[in-house]
């Protein structure tokens, strides 16, 4: 690893980085979460995970009567490796792909990319000033992450591949006075024929300066601009931009504090209604806001609390609003058990007249057991339902799975 004095303020700016908001709809980079590498060649540590997982769906076209299940089975594996190229010079490589088969739908059979797969090349100079860049990559499967989509046997086809690439700078002027900036390129494309009307370019550029009043208090400023270009001209081009104070506080070792609040405004063209698309006119400004709450309660229990306000693309019309509660426990059950679960709730609403609006939940509960040296079986129940103002959108949607796997 490379050898950095890491001090309060470079943990308080990774903290406010995070809490970059989907004022203007941008995929922001994320530092890698931290994990285990337990394979050394040398230098280079590396990991090797590998797993099957099996998945019952009893709607997987989130429909309010035509409903339809599936049964679907694949493997998965994720790689990775950190390795430290000079004093200086750091890269890190994570990957994770896998296969899906379903049972009743053949042609749903696809090729995934995990969301955490990323590529980063850290550089740092003269101790204090550090560049970073980056390449995240993912297949979305998912229509759920849309939350106006719903509602017809065309879901069964939306896939896309995504990729966020950029490079941000990072500066420590001082012991407690931090600065950054950066600039991200976001590559949106559906696989199939039926959502090509929201492929799109993003550019997106931020910036920001962090101040560590004491080793508990830090406290911030975040601004940013992005504008968004469709590749088809059915969906309004736009641009947008943001800008407010951030906080991080830990009263106790055991509890951590973090909120953005910021003052947001994207406006849009008009060229998708000029070519019989999108007849949107809808602007948007006002406050948004993210904060969070993580208590660790002690060696067993751990638990948080979400709380966001923000904007971001829309299917038909310019943006969603969305409102997002979200709870999250993690207890060990006994040894070599553990269990978690989350509940979210998102209250959304879609820009133009008659805009769509509605409630989405989610209820999700999780075990995990080792069950042999190096290998672990999981279970997970999923719950989740919508309830639209358009009655032909709400659905009500179950999902089973259980995966068994293996670390190298």
């Amino acid at each position: 690893m490379v050898a950095m004095r890491i001090i309060p303020q470079a943990l308080a700016q990774e903290e406010a980085e995070s809490f970059i908001p989907k004022t203007y709809p941008t995929l922001p980079y994320q530092n890698p979460a931290p994990a285990r590498y337990n394979l050394k060649f040398g230098n280079l540590e590396a990991r090797i995970y590998a797993a099957a997982t099996g998945e019952f769906n009893d709607n997987i076209n989130l429909s309010a009567k035509d409903r339809q299940s599936d049964l679907s089975f694949g493997p998965n594996i994720k790689v990775g490796f950190i390795y430290p190229v000079s004093e200086i010079q750091l890269l890190q490589f994570n990957l994770g792909f896998g296969y899906m088969w379903y049972l009743n739908h053949p042609s749903l059979a696809t090729f995934n990319i995990d969301p955490d797969t990323r590529l980063d090349y850290k550089l740092t100079i003269h101790k204090s000033f550090v560049l970073s860049f980056y390449d995240n990559f993912l297949v979305q499967s998912d229509p759920t992450t849309l939350p106006t989509l719903s509602g017809g046997s065309s879901l069964l086809d939306f896939r896309r591949i995504v990729n966020v690439a950029g490079v941000t700078a990072r500066w420590q002027a001082s012991e407690k006075l931090g600065f950054m900036t950066g600039y991200s390129y976001t590559y949106d494309r559906s696989l199939t024929p039926l959502f090509e009307n929201i492929d799109r370019d993003t550019h997106s550029f931020n910036a920001g300066a962090f101040y560590a009043l004491n080793s508990l208090l830090n406290v911030g400023v975040l601004g940013g601009y992005s504008f968004t270009i469709y590749r088809l001209s059915q969906q309004n081009n736009g641009s947008g931009s943001y800008f407010g104070p951030t906080v991080s506080f830990k009263p106790t070792k055991n509890i951590t504090l973090a909120a953005s609040v910021f003052y947001a405004a994207n406006s849009y063209d008009q060229n998708g209604a000029l070519h019989g698309g999108v007849t949107d006119t809808s602007s948007f400004s006002g406050i948004t806001y993210a904060a969070s709450v993580t208590h660790r309660l002690n060696a067993w229990f751990t638990h948080d609390i979400k709380a966001s306000r923000s904007t971001e693309l829309g299917l038909g019309s310019n943006f969603n609003e969305t409102t997002v509660l979200q709870y999250d426990a993690t207890v060990p059950i006994r040894r070599g058990i553990s269990g978690n679960a989350t509940f979210a709730y998102q209250k959304y609403a879609a820009s133009g007249v008659g805009g769509e609006t509605g409630d989405i939940y989610m209820f999700y509960l999780g075990a995990n057991c080792s069950i042999a040296r190096r290998w672990g079986l999981g279970a997970s129940y999923v719950l989740s339902w919508k309830e639209a103002s358009m009655a032909d959108h709400n659905y009500l949607q179950d999902r089973i799975s259980l995966q068994l796997s293996h670390e190298f």
